[in-house]
């Protein structure tokens, strides 16, 4: 609005103008703009001399990538100081020292291992299952005799929930892991932030 203004002020009080560099390098002023040097940028400027609109020069495909890229950084850059800072609300919510995140901690893995242990009870019941049935199954074979269909589909019915719970012990394990090491950075965080608190003091 501002810029649509001062144009028509600037017609009110005589021609418009247009300042720019040729491809010597020698700057023009005239009243006409040619088409081929919009994206080079210019000025448009008053019958005196004053500037009232500065157009800035197109960006090349280099120069576009670069103003991208950094922005996609500064947005990066953004959502970590607002994670971490949504983090260090959590921890001051959540622990009024060490000493609690260190007791979270024990109940968390505790409870992480009497999961995995009842899996693996599970685990051991199911593998001396298939021991007994794959023992019928060589009883039969050694009578020379079929093995029955039903005992056949049992036996693949009993690896296939072995399997599952193999995955599931692992994924917990791994989910373990992971939440162990949660708690350390947040011991960490927590100490570090204790820290700057006593140096503002």
């Amino acid at each position: 609005a501002v810029v649509v203004l001062a144009l028509a002020a600037a017609a009110q009080a005589g021609k418009v103008y247009y300042r720019y560099q040729n491809d010597r390098g020698v700057t023009v002023q005239t009243d006409r703009l040619p088409p081929e040097v919009v994206p080079r940028g210019y000025q448009v400027v008053s019958a005196n001399g004053d500037v009232i609109q500065v157009i800035a020069r197109e960006l090349t495909a280099e120069e576009l990538q670069a103003r991208d890229a950094e922005a996609e950084q500064q947005r990066l850059a953004a959502a970590e100081a607002e994670r971490v800072r949504k983090w260090d609300r959590s921890l001051f919510i959540r622990y009024s020292n060490v000493a609690e995140i260190e007791d979270a901690k024990l109940r968390g893995l505790k409870e992480f291992d009497t999961r995995i242990g009842i899996l693996q009870g599970n685990l051991m019941s199911l593998k001396g299952q298939i021991e007994s049935e794959q023992g019928d199954a060589a009883d039969y074979a050694r009578r020379g005799r079929e093995v029955p269909e039903a005992l056949t589909k049992r036996i693949e019915s009993l690896k296939a929930e072995v399997r599952y719970a193999e995955s599931a012990i692992g994924a917990l394990q791994h989910e373990r892991v992971e939440t162990e090491q949660q708690f350390e950075r947040d011991i960490e965080r927590f100490e570090y932030l204790l820290e700057q608190a006593a140096l503002q003091r």
